[in-house]
């Protein structure tokens, strides 16, 4: 857990060699930028907490190859504007939190493929204008928060 390591600017390639973690809390490392590709490597990463991570721009492509992933926690990155579209391929993603990603202007039309998904919060996501058509083929989702999205 590195949680509110607030000057950490970068999680180091070598993060992939823990091959047992299973959460990775960077939540209110507010200056991070960037993650590295190797998070990949994190076969049994379960939980990917990054709440509050203010100056994260984007997630890595290969987020997608961490078939174990169940919960990705973005609420309050507020640098983040898109998604890559590799999320669809996170089979295993019950949750996923964008909540206050105020310049988050869209989600991935491959969005409707994690097809586990029960949570999608976009409460406070002021940026995001439509929601993708794929989102009427999450069979499992239970719970969509849209309060304070005003330009859907």
């Amino acid at each position: 857990m590195l949680k509110r390591c607030e000057n950490l600017k970068e999680v180091p390639q070598s993060i992939g060699s823990i091959s047992s973690l299973s959460t990775l809390d960077l939540s209110w490392c507010e200056s991070i930028e960037s993650l590295p590709t190797a998070l990949s490597d994190l076969k049994h990463l379960i939980k990917l907490l990054l709440e509050g991570c203010e100056n994260l721009k984007e997630l890595p492509q290969s987020i997608g190859n961490i078939s174990s992933l169940s919960i990705l926690d973005l609420s309050r990155c507020k640098s983040i504007e898109s998604l890559p579209t590799t999320l669809g391929d996170l089979k295993h993603l019950t949750e996923l939190m964008l909540k206050g990603c105020e310049n988050l202007k869209e989600l991935p039309q491959s969005i409707g493929s994690i097809s586990s998904l029960s949570i999608l919060d976009l409460f406070s996501c002021e940026s995001i204008e439509s929601l993708v058509t794929t989102l009427g083929d999450l069979k499992h989702l239970t719970k969509l928060l849209l309060y304070g999205c005003e330009k859907i």
